[in-house]
């Protein structure tokens, strides 16, 4: 877990969005080097295990990131401003990355 000192600074507000974009570079890297590489075991015309790996990486991804938002909630501090705006910006970003995996398991990878 993240100390709670961590969530009174004000790069805490920069951890979901960092994370999330991160996630978004590698999840469309290895679906373009699957398309390329021809690692589609069934000819691209429907979702692949690709995806389904990616899918279950999405959700890891969004509970780490539900997670820190969960932990930044419950941090004490005085105002609170700043551990609930980074549990706010981490609870988008985890939605967001749930999002990002939605297209794969609907539309096959190589279009």
């Amino acid at each position: 877990m993240i100390r709670s000192r961590f969530w009174r600074h004000p790069a805490s507000l920069l951890l979901g969005p960092v994370v999330w974009s991160l996630w978004f570079v590698m999840l469309y890297a290895m679906l373009s080097l699957s398309c390329l590489q021809g690692w589609l075991v069934n000819g691209g015309d429907h979702p692949a295990a690709i995806n389904l790996l990616l899918a279950v990486a999405g959700l890891l991804v969004t509970l780490l990131l539900l997670i820190s938002a969960w932990s930044a909630w419950r941090t004490p501090s005085e105002t609170g401003f700043m551990p609930r705006t980074s549990a706010m910006v981490s609870a988008c970003s985890a939605v967001a990355s749930l999002l990002l995996v939605v297209p794969g398991l609907i539309m096959a990878p190589c279009l």
